[in-house]
């Protein structure tokens, strides 16, 4: 499917580049001789990108596999079935937090499918824009609104030619786009799957990136082989861990008078070589009802003292 895309790419800008310059320069000759030139160089300038790339993660597969210990790291340089060995060194995909079983066969068969229509819809333009350009007639129309609508009809003979034009006009559009979204979910999968494993906490957003530009899974694939696996869930389970020790710690209300970090223990009482923390005094002292004057008298001194009192203490709320 990668190649698909660099293949549109290339061509695409090639012929924007073509027809920039025909408006600038009246008189400009460049281009290629036919339909079938400017095609084919599309195609083989795509294949050696591809190539490129694939080399990239095929060798970030490999060190990855062998910091694993994992057999049969040849695998990693074989088509189609790195797509399966990556998931082996993913391990434990998931999909929406709920664990798919064989997820790299998915993604292999999605590949597979994806390719063969891709590879069929690039070999019908070819064949139809090199052996049968004289039977399609372009028509352009413009609306109200300035919008321009091309449309392709056939005008040749009726036959296997028309049936693949018929093909390539009405039906590859929404084929094509299928498969490639399957493979696209399935290797979003098995890709996340991977890269969580290598780079946890900013997993989302990497494979968020390889999801929407997946040329870039190679590149990333690459760069993550300097990095140790590590297992998420155990990463997952330290990280709760930490952030609640650490809430604890921050907390005042939960340790008001002893705070391990000061040098005492979880319940207040202070550590060997710590002066012990008394209570913050009260700021209405002067309104207590057993605060003491200077003479260590109580101040309502005419008071009678009931039976039971043990000196003015609310033992209710003690």
């Amino acid at each position: 499917m990668e190649l698909y895309q660099l293949y549109n790419f290339v061509a695409t800008t090639f012929q924007i580049f073509f027809e920039s310059m025909s408006k600038v320069y009246p008189n400009f000759k460049g281009g290629f001789p036919s339909y079938g030139a400017w095609l084919f160089t599309s195609l083989g300038i795509a294949a050696g990108l591809w190539l490129a790339l694939f080399l990239l993660q095929s060798f970030g597969l490999y060190f990855m596999a062998k910091k694993q210990n994992m057999p049969k790291r040849y695998l990693a340089f074989i088509p189609f079935a790195n797509t399966w060995y990556m998931s082996k060194l993913a391990g434990k995909c998931t999909f929406f937090g709920r664990r798919m079983k064989n997820a790299g066969i998915y993604a292999l068969i999605a590949q597979i499918l994806c390719v063969l229509a891709c590879s069929l819809t690039v070999a019908v333009e070819i064949y139809l824009n090199v052996n049968c350009l004289e039977y399609i007639k372009v028509e352009t129309t413009t609306d109200a609104l300035g919008i321009m609508d091309t449309k392709y009809h056939w005008i040749g003979p009726k036959g296997f030619s028309s049936v693949l034009f018929i093909l390539h006009r009405d039906y590859f559009p929404y084929i094509t786009p299928i498969f490639t979204f399957a493979y696209n979910v399935f290797m979003f999968i098995v890709a996340s799957a991977l890269i969580r494993k290598y780079t946890p906490k900013y997993h989302f957003f990497i494979s968020l990136l390889a999801f929407i530009e997946p040329l870039s899974r190679y590149i990333i694939i690459f760069v993550l082989k300097k990095k140790q696996p590590v297992d998420y869930d155990d990463w997952m389970r330290r990280r709760r861990a930490d952030f609640i020790y650490r809430q604890q710690q921050a907390n005042p209300y939960n340790n008001p008078y002893g705070n391990p970090q000061n040098g005492q223990s979880a319940q207040g009482a202070p550590q060997s070589g710590q002066r012990e923390q008394s209570a913050p005094s009260d700021p209405f002292e002067e309104f207590s009802s057993n605060s003491a004057n200077a003479g260590g008298q109580d101040t309502n001194s005419g008071a009678n003292t009931q039976a039971g009192d043990s000196g003015g203490s609310d033992e209710f709320f003690n």
